[in-house]
């Protein structure tokens, strides 16, 4: 469980974010495919082959437990605080019993903050209290409104993909998949040319699972890609039921598009202050503890002395 400190509207709130059990998951299914790749297979192979596979994909490994992290520890970003409506706004929105109505008062308040919409219909959330802009949806599991919110990964992460974790989602599955590739191509090669008498399934069965996490990984991939070149996301893809659509609102061409995603980084700053706050509050209150401790156990033991003496 992770608590952040964010802007919501003009003050600030304490989100909590619970990791589920996506990372377990995660961290199961790699254990053993560690130990049936690293201390089945590879024991197997000769010293040449074994080296090579060892360093490669150790590589691969690290690369993917980094993007993995950097996953997790993405902050969801926040709709800015100009979109927060007032809350006498937001109960005359409430009194309303037409979406006209509630859209001139969306539109009114629009132009006073010159705040910049590119849909023609405005969408406003009434569990944030607030505008949502272009490609911002509501999380009811994450419970707040995030910038460019592709979609909530439970199986993976338990978090939403958004703004600032899209290149560290796809960087995990280009990783991911360039792994399953190389140890589909070891693991194969010495299926088919050591062990090619032993036709029994065990040896085919590991090589043929890659296989379906290739195709999986390569579908997924291909569509976050075509997704961020056409200025939309997977979200936006299944409610049009349009692939090949081109989003034009602030659509910068597909290169453009894609070195965008690729500039993004995580912003770890507030994560590290916030393990900063509960270190040095830990420290800070270890004396404290300590001597309240210690004098427990001073009252302890004259309490334990004068029951003593009054008993002799």
């Amino acid at each position: 469980m992770a608590i952040y400190k964010l802007w919501i509207g003009s003050t600030t709130k304490d989100v909590t974010l619970k990791y589920g059990i996506g990372p377990y998951c995660v961290l199961m299914a790699s254990i053993c495919e560690y130990y049936v790749y690293v201390f089945r297979l590879m024991p197997l192979m000769n010293d040449e082959e074994w080296w090579r596979n060892f360093i490669i994909g150790h590589g691969l490994i690290v690369m993917a437990i980094w993007s993995y992290i950097r996953l997790l520890l993405a902050i969801p970003p926040a709709v800015p605080a100009p979109y927060y409506l007032p809350i006498e706004l937001h109960n005359e929105i409430s009194a309303c019993n037409d979406d006209e109505s509630i859209q001139r008062i969306l539109q009114r308040f629009a132009l006073s903050r010159s705040l910049k919409i590119n849909t023609e219909h405005i969408r406003y959330c009434n569990a944030c209290k607030c505008i949502r802009p272009e490609f911002a949806h509501h999380c009811a599991i994450c419970k707040m409104c995030i910038l460019r919110n592709d979609h909530h990964c439970g199986g993976l992460t338990d978090r939403c993909v958004h703004r600032d974790s899209t290149k560290m989602f796809i960087q995990f599955q280009f990783y991911v998949l360039a792994l399953c590739i190389f140890a589909f191509i070891t693991d194969f090669h010495y299926t088919y040319h050591t062990e090619r008498k032993n036709y029994w399934f065990f040896w085919y069965q590991p090589s043929f699972s890659y296989i379906g996490l290739i195709l999986v990984l390569t579908f997924t991939c291909s569509l976050f890609l075509l997704a961020i070149a056409t200025n939309r996301t997977t979200r936006d893809m299944n409610r049009t039921r349009k692939i090949f659509a081109i989003n034009r609102n602030g659509h910068q061409g597909v290169v453009k598009n894609l070195l965008n995603v690729s500039q993004t980084s995580v912003d770890l700053t507030e994560y590290r202050n916030c393990l900063n706050r509960n270190l040095v509050n830990s420290i800070a209150c270890a004396p404290l503890v300590c001597i309240q401790r210690w004098k427990l156990l001073v009252f302890a033991v004259v309490q334990r002395g004068d029951s003593l003496q009054s008993s002799i």
